[in-house]
């Protein structure tokens, strides 16, 4: 598959091994890190973020160009994670609806800029905001800005998404049922007791479990 290449695009475009049949759509100019040793791919380069509205045409044009055939995107060039994560996401939202057949998108990053630029607790911030103002489209797009920083994050910390959720729902079953075999020990309903002595049996049942685990 030849380099997408529209007017706009700017030096040298590199295309992974493993992305041989991507389309190649350039995000950003450059590395934001371009300080590694064993590469010279972007030294001529001015790192940059390219427009949001310019990506988004290149992916018009390039739809107009080979049609709906594109299965794979790569988000060029060294460090396309950078952006903002609402512009990741219009980038993919508009990807996927212009793409029918669109599988993934790829992406590379440097590992810094997961854990500095966007940390979590900014995104829950954000969330607790819009949470705030009552307003049910921003509370949506908070909430995935959430969820697209963490599981960026897993790349980096070679965690799982769907094994660490799941894990973490048999963990929280498995206490639930604990909870609910104690609250029937003491002769009493779950309906009937109040959220506080609910969490204080929550609590002790964590508590036990830790310790048995040092």
């Amino acid at each position: 598959m030849p380099i997408f290449r529209p007017p706009s695009a700017e030096g040298l475009i590199f295309r992974p091994p493993s992305e041989s049949d991507a389309l190649i759509i350039q995000a950003t100019i450059g590395c934001s890190n371009n300080t590694c040793s064993f590469c010279y791919s972007y030294k001529q380069k001015k790192f940059r973020v390219r427009p949001l509205q310019e990506i988004l045409d290149d992916l018009l044009q390039a739809k107009q160009i080979y049609g709906t055939w594109a299965r794979k995107i790569f988000l060029a060039d060294g460090d396309a994670l950078v952006m903002k994560n609402r512009d990741l996401l219009d980038i993919l939202n508009f990807a996927y609806s212009i793409f029918p057949n669109l599988e993934r998108v790829g992406i590379y990053a440097c590992a810094p800029n997961i854990l500095e630029r966007e940390h979590p607790l900014e995104e829950l911030k954000e969330l607790r905001q819009a949470i705030h103002r009552q307003q049910p489209e921003e509370i949506e797009m908070e909430f995935g800005d959430l969820l697209f920083t963490l599981v960026n994050l897993s790349r980096f910390i070679n965690a799982n998404p769907e094994d660490a959720l799941r894990k973490s729902i048999q963990k929280f079953s498995t206490r639930f049922r604990q909870m609910e075999r104690e609250v029937v020990n003491s002769n009493k309903s779950l309906y009937s007791m109040e959220l506080e002595e609910m969490d204080q049996i929550w609590e002790n049942i964590k508590k036990r479990k830790q310790k048995l685990e040092k």
